[in-house]
């Protein structure tokens, strides 16, 4: 598994962030699960909400909820 953290949500979900393009190559190279924990989850909705909007919020919020990538219980 690989862990991810806020930066690379913001990256991967907003494309006007200056390393989307280089996630979004590391994302679909990926041959393991992604990682990640409920605190990252909710900064990541706060900022993309903030620096993408409601629809972009949204994008990650269906991603969590399909079980694209694992949560972490701390």
């Amino acid at each position: 598994m690989i862990m991810a953290d806020t930066g690379f949500f913001l990256a991967l979900g907003n494309q006007q962030d200056q390393n989307h393009s280089a996630v979004i190559q590391i994302f679909n190279a990926l041959q393991e699960r992604l990682i990640t924990t409920y605190p990252v989850i909710a900064e990541t909705c706060y900022l993309l909400a903030r620096d993408g909007g409601i629809n972009v919020q949204c994008n990650f919020l269906d991603e969590v909820a399909e079980e694209n990538f694992t949560v972490f219980l701390l």
